[in-house]
């Protein structure tokens, strides 16, 4: 599947326009992490949103003493990191490749 025909069926587009969904086109950026590889840390400055086309990301969040707290197990198809879209600022979890 094309990264176009992929957009149609990510849930927050799935319902524009190809004219919308050929503007968002020209912006995406298909990037892949290898397992362990960290995607982005608590506290850096948001600048994008991802899709897992494939594999697995963990979020997660690390206490004051240092613990992990895993936020959530991502999957194929799931969004994260867009509230860096709405509100902006620094991305509120870590996210890492696990799959």
């Amino acid at each position: 599947m094309g990264n176009f025909d992929y957009l149609k069926k990510v849930p927050y587009f799935n319902e524009l326009e190809d004219k919308s969904l050929e503007e968002i086109h020209k912006i995406l950026i298909i990037k892949s992490f290898k397992k362990g590889s960290i995607i982005f840390m608590e506290g850096e400055k948001g600048e994008a949103i991802y899709f897992v086309k494939s594999g697995k990301v963990k979020i997660s969040k690390t206490s004051s003493v240092g613990k992990e707290h895993i936020i959530k197990i991502m999957e194929e198809g799931d969004i994260f990191a867009e509230s860096v879209l709405f509100v902006g600022g620094e991305y509120p979890a870590t996210a890492e490749a696990i799959e």
